[in-house]
């Protein structure tokens, strides 16, 4: 259950700043396997089913981590799972993805050849940095997400997300830990997901019910013993994110029982130091930290969120997108449609801006080419000030603009509630888009409330939908109560009427038990509920009884 990532390039001292990077080798009991095209250097970390070295192929020189794999140490179940990742990792390539390069076996071991990561694990630089600024990780957590969509569009599930699994590349270890501080550094990191030893092809229909990840990480479902899907993978992300943020994660200390045990006995509850989160920052960890996975924010609108914003993140095609929206935005200008080609030369800016920032993912940006986006962002930037105040166009700053982006994504949380029948959820969503509607609406001037009124209008019609259906299930849900109820009660009469003459000269010590449950009830493990329910029925029998005699009386007389 512990299992150690085997991908790992770089192992790290856990509390020791002078990190030991080269793991000696002399501890091993045979020398070095000898894997063909490859010359091993040194060991570099060591796992459950093997050991990672350091190697370099002979004929190119390039750098490589190599996992060695002994065949004869190997259950089933591991065999079955070291094939299950090769067949796997043989699919993906991916830039935020750990990259199996190849993989060779022999009568001893099998060799899965890896892309080299020199950066080491994230779990070793969160415990050196303890926590890290919000834009750096939401830099982090963009990369991650796209990783993410790329195997939600593959159909596979990691099943063991955690910062072990998370290695980084584009700088080396040394360089990180000379540069903690140092926003600089922090942008030449790139994250890449390790270790697919427990990964299975799921697609957003099928579901599992194995025992597998890592306790601090495992999503309730699993604790539980309860069929699970893909989604598990969201509350892996949202403990990793919660990790970055504030240096733990929220059942740091516990044991794998007593998680268990507390997540059995309802007892779990997260708590999120709000105070220290954006708006954005606190939603998206509110989503991905939900217990129930039908409450969890789905993988589309983890996707979609504002605070991770994939659309903007910097690649390779942002500089060509921002390109082909400012020739639109200027088209726009010729034409006079001012107001178009404000929010056209806002659009190209929130890609430029990240690009330059950031820089890209794989590939260094030139000084050159910096200074030319520098430019480009001065320049947009003054044209949209100038279209903005020729159009009228009210100026927002940025906190107000997540605010507007909050109450968005409250509207797409209600609605894929709604879709999944899950109306009470749905209608609380829509009552904090509300709130945080009227605030804006209280606050802001008559542009922005003019705007807003609209949408609002079109959102109270779909909540008004909601609460219907919610009224009508409650309803429903109430009607089936009140028959389950009597049909309780029904059979308890006829049971009593059944056995009542076969009982009546019995003492009560001699009576079945089952007599005792309905005909006695106060002698029963009954609830006090229904024993008042069978009361109450029995009684009723009994007056209904005695009129029945009166009227027959009555009937004689006459």
């Amino acid at each position: 259950m512990n299992r150690k990532s085997n991908t790992n390039a770089i192992q790290s001292n856990n509390h020791n700043t002078k990190t030991n990077v080269i793991i000696n080798s002399s501890s091993l009991n045979s020398s070095m396997p000898k894997v063909d095209g490859y010359q091993l250097n040194h060991l570099i970390g060591k796992g459950s089913y093997g050991h990672v070295f350091r190697a370099e192929k002979k004929i190119s020189h390039e750098i490589v981590a190599i996992k060695c794999i002994p065949l004869k140490s190997l259950s089933k179940n591991s065999h079955d799972n070291i094939i299950n990742e090769i067949s796997i990792l043989k699919q993906l390539k991916h830039d935020f993805i750990v990259q199996m390069l190849d993989f060779q076996w022999d009568k001893a071991f099998v060799y899965m050849i890896f892309e080299f990561c020199p950066g080491g694990e994230l779990a070793s630089i969160i415990r050196l940095k303890r926590s890290f600024p919000e834009e750096i990780v939401q830099h982090f957590l963009q990369q991650l997400a796209s990783a993410m969509k790329y195997l939600r569009d593959n159909n596979v599930a990691h099943l063991d997300l955690k910062p072990q699994n998370i290695l980084i590349t584009g700088i080396h270890f040394v360089q990180l830990l000379n540069g903690l501080n140092s926003f600089k550094v922090w942008r030449q990191v790139i994250l890449k997901i390790a270790d697919f030893g427990f990964s299975q092809h799921l697609t957003n229909d099928e579901s599992v019910d194995s025992l597998r990840g890592s306790p601090l990480y495992m999503a309730p479902e699993i604790f539980k013993r309860q069929k699970y899907d893909a989604r598990v993978d969201l509350w892996s992300i949202g403990i990793i994110l919660y990790e970055c943020l504030f240096g733990r994660t929220p059942l740091h200390g516990m044991s794998m029982s007593e998680i268990a045990q507390a997540y059995q006995r309802n007892k779990v509850h997260i708590e999120f130091p709000k105070n220290k989160l954006s708006e954005l920052c606190y939603d998206l960890l509110n989503g991905l930290l939900r217990i129930d996975p039908e409450m969890r924010i789905s993988f589309g609108n983890f996707f979609s969120h504002p605070f991770i914003d994939l659309e903007h993140m910097p690649m390779v095609d942002s500089f060509k997108k921002a390109k082909n929206i400012i020739a639109k935005a200027i088209d726009f200008e010729t034409k006079s449609e001012y107001k178009s080609a404000f929010y056209n030369f806002r659009e190209a800016l929130l890609y430029l801006m990240p690009l330059y920032r950031w820089g890209l993912p794989t590939q260094p940006i030139s000084v050159k080419k910096q200074e030319q986006l520098r430019k480009m962002i001065v320049e947009n930037m003054e044209k949209a000030e100038k279209l903005q105040q020729k159009c009228g166009i009210v100026n927002i700053d940025t906190k107000l603009l997540q605010e507007i982006q909050s109450i968005y994504n409250h509207i797409d949380r209600a609605r894929d509630f709604a879709s999944k029948n899950l109306y009470s959820e749905s209608l609380d969503k829509f009552e904090l888009a509300f709130d945080k509607s009227l605030k804006i609406i209280k606050e802001n001037d008559s542009k922005i409330r003019n705007e807003f009124f609209g949408e609002i209008n079109e959102w109270m019609t779909e909540a008004e939908t909601v609460k219907a259906k919610y009224l009508a299930e409650q309803q429903q849900q109430t009607s089936s109560k009140e028959i389950a109820k009597e049909e309780k009660i029904f059979v308890a009469q006829e049971a009593i009427e059944l056995y009542h003459n076969d009982t009546k000269s019995s003492t009560t010590d001699s009576k079945p038990d089952w007599y005792l449950k309905l005909k006695e009830p106060e002698k029963s493990n009954l609830s006090g509920h229904s024993k008042l329910l069978i009361h109450k029925k029995v009684d009723d029998r009994k007056l209904d009884k005695t009129n029945d005699d009166n009227d027959n009386d009555n009937v004689v007389d006459n």
